[in-house]
């Protein structure tokens, strides 16, 4: 009797279930999982349907999906000997009904999608494997199943070890590859720009990171960034975990030269009359979503870009996203560069440092450098170009309008540094001639 292939019913079902209850777990199965990583072919149907439903921004529940099917012809498509048209939809009602009722909480969702997705990677491995093996009963060379393994094996890691996102390419293809884009170079302009001269513009599937202590001025930072991007005519998301869109929307107002603190209290003085209309006239051009939600994750953020599809997306900031210990940190941070690179957007990721132990008592916020993210230690691993903010303080421990603008680490360019000047009324970081 031939043994079953691995598979765990049960797992798909429950990832179908929780599916058809809640967006937020659909977004985690489609993060993980693939029509081709389901065994039973029901399951693989209606996953697929989901897949179609929500790549359109439609709600998925029972309706969206019967009438998937119905409209891709499934029940049509299946043997004579199941029975007629009706009878097949009747049924396909039940099975989907019998899935949500066997599955009381949405709050597994990610677990059984990963007990999917390794079913179908001992699966994958007997199907690479098989051939090869079997070649020796056959008589074949040992030298030439040797190759054929070592084939297999790097089959293996490309699609389940490394999830399918990396490739394999001859060194013939790169050649071919450089050859053409010496050729045609890339566009200047591709990528997101940003607000100061010396960065280079931000480019797509790269996750970039600016940190700092406390009231240094991250967020200022950031809003500049958003605005380059905006006027660079770009789709911006920003997900503001700190602050409520409001605080948001004040600072950017702001850095017109509209006063900061009396524009909190909706003041605004007739000698800046003029900077406050002009701020509303650009504010009216710029395609920018403020998306405030103070315990948003990594599988949300994803979520928010399937639908608002953004060309941009900005995070403020790590250490406020939910988790209870650094493996669920390092986590969202790898959530996170996984949604740039899938969704071949640049993401700068703000990131707040702790005060450091054993500082002199003069200098409580040394000038930072790449150890102020020991705590998120994954970041060197996975930031394309890791940043910071930092302001010196005075005797009582307040920043002064001095700044750096410091560039720590970068795989693409080298370290460097420039000054600021922090204009605290305007909330907004101006460069300083460097020398």
């Amino acid at each position: 009797m031939p043994r079953l292939l691995p598979q765990s019913e049960d797992a798909e079902r429950h990832v179908l279930g929780a599916c058809l209850q809640s967006p937020k777990a659909l977004t985690e199965a489609l993060l993980e999982l693939r029509t081709h990583h389901f065994y039973v072919n029901r399951c693989a149907t209606v996953f697929e349907a989901m897949a179609t439903i929500a790549s359109r921004d439609e709600p998925v529940d029972m309706v969206t999906v019967m009438r998937e099917l119905d409209a891709s012809h499934k029940f049509e498509a299946r043997a004579a000997w199941q029975g007629n048209i009706e009878s097949q939809k009747a049924e396909m009602t039940c099975f989907l009904a019998e899935l949500v009722a066997e599955t009381p909480t949405t709050d597994h969702v990610k677990r059984h999608a990963k007990i999917v997705k390794e079913m179908w990677g001992k699966r994958r491995l007997i199907e690479v494997f098989t051939p090869p093996m079997t070649n020796v009963w056959n008589g074949a060379r040992p030298d030439d199943v040797l190759k054929a393994v070592e084939k297999a094996v790097l089959t293996a890691r490309t699609e389940i070890e490394d999830e399918g996102e990396s490739r394999v390419v001859s060194v013939f293809d790169a050649a071919e590859w450089i050859q053409g884009r010496v050729k045609n170079p890339p566009d200047k302009r591709a990528g997101i720009g940003t607000p100061f001269g010396f960065l280079p513009r931000f480019q797509p599937g790269r996750l970039y990171v600016l940190g700092g202590y406390p009231k240094d001025g991250k967020t200022a930072a950031m809003v500049q960034f958003l605005k380059a991007g905006a006027e660079d005519g770009k789709r911006v998301g920003v997900c503001t975990v700190e602050m409520s869109w409001e605080d948001i929307t004040t600072r950017i107002v702001s850095t017109y030269g509209v006063p900061y603190g009396p524009l909190q209290d909706g003041i605004v003085a007739p000698a800046h009359q003029e900077s406050f209309e002009r701020a509303l006239t650009s504010l009216a051009k710029m395609d920018i979503d403020l998306i405030d939600d103070a315990a948003i994750t990594a599988s949300d953020i994803a979520r928010y870009q399937r639908i608002g599809r953004y060309d941009y997306i900005l995070i403020d900031y790590l250490q406020r996203m939910p988790y209870s210990d650094r493996f669920e940190l390092n986590a969202q941070i790898k959530g996170i560069t996984t949604l740039a690179r899938k969704a071949e957007i640049p993401i700068l990721l703000l990131s707040q440092f702790s005060r450091p132990q054993n500082t002199s008592p003069g200098k409580p916020f040394p000038r930072p450098n790449m150890s102020q993210f020991a705590e998120t230690s994954v970041i060197e691993k996975e930031a394309a170009m890791a940043m910071a903010i930092w302001r010196p303080r005075d005797e009582h421990g307040e920043p002064g309008e001095a700044a750096e603008f410091i560039v720590m680490a970068s795989r693409y360019t080298s370290p460097t540094f420039r000054k600021l000047h922090f204009r605290g009324h305007e909330q907004y970081f101006a460069e300083v001639a460097f020398g």
